[in-house]
């Protein structure tokens, strides 16, 4: 874990060596800065070990020179704030900051500041707090191995007036990269849920009794979210899993939808549990159109079948939808229909449908119509007119070869709605 770092004289004079500088300034490090003087220096780890033990646990050999001995990189601290208040990880890209460091700026520079849903995902590297009455304890044990051997493991749980309220991983430090990462519980001594569930930056919220949790909801670390319906009966295996960890899927619901981060993606899925399938992805566009994509087929086939576009006109709502053929990654348009007023038919592969007809269908004041194209895709002309009047007469009018161009806004993937059909 980093911090505040006061840079020796020589240790500054080392930095700076052969045209050196502070690589977000660009200036030259300056010695003896302290915490809130200009140019404070601050360090940065890169290789900072989980600690494996919990406080008042650690061996005093292993305390003794840990820190000098890692590997890290001294910046800036206002600048190196100004970056990682809106990135998780280092300002070369590189790795992970711990949440300690994030905090530990914020407070010196914006201790005011909201702050944002990443953090929470950042590494700890300090280990949960309880409170004064936490009591903590090493619980070793035996595993089977796969070459038929059984090796000792061990994990820390934290007591609260003899209630357990945290459980790591067996052997956590050699698999997780946070030391808050384990079990996190409720409940009377004896009767300890689990509530949550906290390993690499994800965490899994759980309901229900001791020993029959379920997973509801994971929360992964780039801050979308999958959702579970926990009526199958799954649950948790506290005590020597036979298939699985508890982070494997057969603690888990069946999959019925997942989010991004910022909540405009949402995607749906049917299916028996491990079979999941995708039927629906949601969005929201930065456009302000509405976009719903439909699938079909089985799971990791699933097929585009129709997309329907929204948007927002000056004259209201006007949605606009595509339907697909074709096996999943080759779906092409065969058809689009604007606001239940027209419809255009394509032929051709997977961008390369061009139009062929278009229908405007019959109104209160209107008659139908149906417009034959010919030619390439975006090269479209219009080869004849039929028009139905009243009497349910149909008139054909020939057009003139290649005089008539078909607008590329009717074209099969263009987000554009032809000026015709908005009304």
């Amino acid at each position: 874990m980093g911090g505040f770092y006061e840079l020796s004289p020589e240790e500054a004079d080392a930095l700076n060596a052969n045209d050196g500088c502070e690589p977000l300034t660009f200036e030259k490090y300056k010695p003896h800065r302290k915490p809130g003087d200009e140019g404070a220096t601050f360090r940065l780890y890169w290789d900072s070990q989980v600690p494996a033990y919990p406080p008042g646990h650690e061996p005093a050999q292993q305390q003794l020179g840990a820190q000098d001995a890692a590997k890290y990189a001294v910046y800036d601290a206002h600048a190196l704030w100004k970056w990682l208040k809106t990135h998780e990880r280092d300002p070369t890209n590189s790795f992970w900051v711990n949440r300690e460091d994030w905090m530990r700026l914020r407070e010196a520079f914006d201790a005011t500041m909201a702050i944002p849903d990443f953090v929470q995902k950042l590494p700890h590297h300090s280990w949960p707090d309880f409170g004064p009455n936490t009591t903590w304890v090493r619980k070793a044990a035996t595993t089977d191995v796969a070459d038929g051997t059984k090796r000792p493991v061990h994990c820390w749980s934290a007591f609260v007036d003899g209630s357990e309220r945290f459980r790591t991983f067996t052997s956590m430090h050699k698999k997780c990269n946070s030391a808050s990462d384990g079990f996190y519980m409720e409940g009377p001594k004896g009767a300890e849920r689990i509530v949550r569930v906290e390993r690499n930056g994800c965490t899994s919220h759980c309901t229900g009794p001791s020993r029959q949790e379920k997973c509801y909801q994971i929360d992964r670390r780039d801050g979308g979210s999958a959702f579970f319906n926990i009526d199958e009966g799954v649950r948790t295996r506290r005590a020597k899993p036979k298939t699985g960890q508890f982070w494997s899927s057969e603690n888990r619901g069946r999959l019925y939808k997942s989010t991004n981060r910022e909540g405009t993606r949402t995607k749906y899925f049917e299916g028996p549990k491990d079979h999941e399938r995708l039927t629906k992805l949601e969005s929201a566009e930065p456009s302000g159109i509405f976009v719903g994509i439909h699938y079909t087929g089985k799971r990791d086939k699933e097929r585009v079948t129709k997309v329907i576009r929204r948007s927002r006109q000056s004259q209201g709502d006007v949605t606009d939808t595509l339907y697909k053929k074709g096996p999943k990654g080759r779906e092409r348009v065969w058809k689009r229909a604007i606001h239940n007023k027209w419809s255009i038919y394509y032929e051709g592969e997977k961008h390369q449908e061009a139009v062929r007809k278009v229908v405007k269908h019959e109104g209160p004041y209107e008659s139908p119509a149906v417009i034959h194209c010919d030619g390439p895709r975006l090269g479209e002309w219009l080869v004849k007119l039929e028009v139905c009047n009243r009497q349910g007469d149909t008139h054909t009018v020939p057009m003139a070869a290649r005089m008539s161009m078909v607008g590329a806004a009717w074209a099969a993937n263009s987000v554009v709605i032809p000026p015709p059909a908005q009304g």
